[in-house]
């Protein structure tokens, strides 16, 4: 699954991953949450990988935790998501895929 090896490339690229996915306790050596809000650290960004109807679900997630990055893994798109995201100040990148574009965007995500 392309999830799977994204999560697999940051974590190879020193980024902290928070899978986030009902089906399993563990991925790649990491805790799997249930959803955003059960995760305590600080958060970076949001990474998606389901269809973009689902992003405005996540939305006020993301803006209770200030988390400033919200990706929309390559071939999924929400532009309502996008115009809310950029009222709000949160960096919203969609269509694109993280392992192409990391070095662009980099400055803004912390390494462990």
């Amino acid at each position: 699954k392309p999830s799977f090896m994204i999560g697999q490339f940051l974590q190879e690229n020193h980024y902290k991953i928070y899978p986030i996915y009902p089906k399993c306790d563990e991925i790649l050596g990491e805790r799997v949450y249930r959803s955003l809000d059960d995760i305590d650290e600080k958060i970076d960004l949001v990474l998606m990988f389901r269809k973009g109807e689902f992003a405005s679900s996540l939305l006020p997630s993301i803006i209770r935790k200030g988390i400033q990055n919200f990706w929309l893994q390559l071939g999924i798109c929400n532009n309502e998501v996008a115009k809310e995201c950029e009222n709000l100040k949160i960096n919203f990148i969609q269509d694109k895929c993280i392992m192409r574009e990391l070095p662009l965007y980099q400055y803004r995500i912390s390494k462990c």
